[in-house]
């Protein structure tokens, strides 16, 4: 559904967290383009922005895999509206995991604290993270073997725990991010990406393995 009125910044990009220099993000009136991957190499592209309605304003999620011949360097996806100014976007290379995460010019979204990462023992992969968010969407790619997706809500279906106010998510209660794609990993391994979305308050927080987080 179309919103009733955008005011539109102008759509200048504006890197939200540090990323590779070949996976670029940019913005035309109602398209985002994401260029600098090389030819073969899907790319998933995921967005969620809050979208002002008539009375109210709605969290709007938007995603699809970008593939087949690059144009200019690049794949286009026609957002269908003008792109919303208060929007987050994040492409991710599906090959190796690199990725972007952008958002129009006069958008500022605030970094999300750095989530807890839980083991079963002293030295064992990360099988869960306490992101501490009300409402989060969770996203995780691992360099050419799949993507999962999940939103991470209290007292939610993927929530571990139950508690009040503290929200944790186990890997393996993950879902395809493609109907009939592998089952989600029990624990994350090198180079995985993984990226976590308050869509409520649009604060994020991302990391790869072996980087921002520890194997």
């Amino acid at each position: 559904m179309k919103p009733t009125l955008v005011a539109l910044f102008a759509l200048v990009p504006v890197v939200l967290t540090a990323a590779p220099p070949s996976v670029v993000i940019s913005f035309g009136t109602s398209s985002v383009t994401v260029s600098g991957v090389p030819p073969g190499h899907d790319v998933l592209l995921f967005s969620m922005a809050r979208e002002s309605r008539r009375y109210w304003t709605e969290v709007v999620r938007r995603d699809g895999i970008l593939s087949g011949p690059l144009t200019d360097g690049g794949r286009t996806w026609d957002v269908g509206q003008p792109v919303p100014p208060q929007s987050i976007w994040c492409a991710i290379d599906l090959s190796n995991a690199e990725y972007v995460i952008a958002g129009p010019s006069g958008f500022s979204a605030q970094p999300m604290p750095v989530p807890v990462f839980g083991r079963k023992s002293a030295g064992a992969a990360v099988e869960s993270i306490q992101h501490g968010r009300m409402d989060a969407m969770v996203l995780l790619v691992r360099p050419g073997s799949g993507a999962w997706i999940v939103r991470n809500a209290n007292g939610g279906p993927s929530d571990a725990d139950r508690r009040p106010g503290r929200t944790t998510l186990r890997f393996e209660s993950m879902q395809p991010f493609t109907k009939g794609g592998p089952p989600p990993p029990g624990t994350l391994t090198p180079n995985d990406t993984l990226i976590v979305i308050d869509p409520l308050y649009m604060q994020l927080w991302s990391g790869r393995v072996g980087k921002e987080i520890q194997p």
